[in-house]
């Protein structure tokens, strides 16, 4: 797209990153994101065992916290990058 039209806006890069989210927050089976100023809460419809493990590392780490058995949360870092925190976080889990 860039080569034909140039640079899109923010708005459009912004569109992609939340797409992007979806799918990847699908693939581990998140049924829920509630992105606010200070944190990010995630909540599954089921947690496989991997993804269970991985979590709980987290947890360990203070990466995460968890909510409830199903909802974990996290701290949402100040960042240019509105969704910097979240791919932070998909990263971890190797998506």
């Amino acid at each position: 797209m860039n080569d034909r039209y140039g640079n899109y806006p923010i708005e459009i890069n912004n569109l992609f990153n939340l797409l992007t989210i979806k799918i990847k927050s699908i693939k581990i089976g998140v049924i829920k994101i509630n992105i606010q100023k200070n944190y990010i809460d995630l909540t599954f419809k089921t947690v496989n065992e991997n993804t269970s493990s991985t979590l709980i590392q987290m947890v360990q780490e203070n990466l995460i916290k968890m909510k409830s058995p199903l909802t974990i949360q996290m701290k949402n870092i100040e960042n240019k990058d509105l969704f910097f925190t979240i791919n932070l976080f998909f990263k971890k889990l190797g998506l």
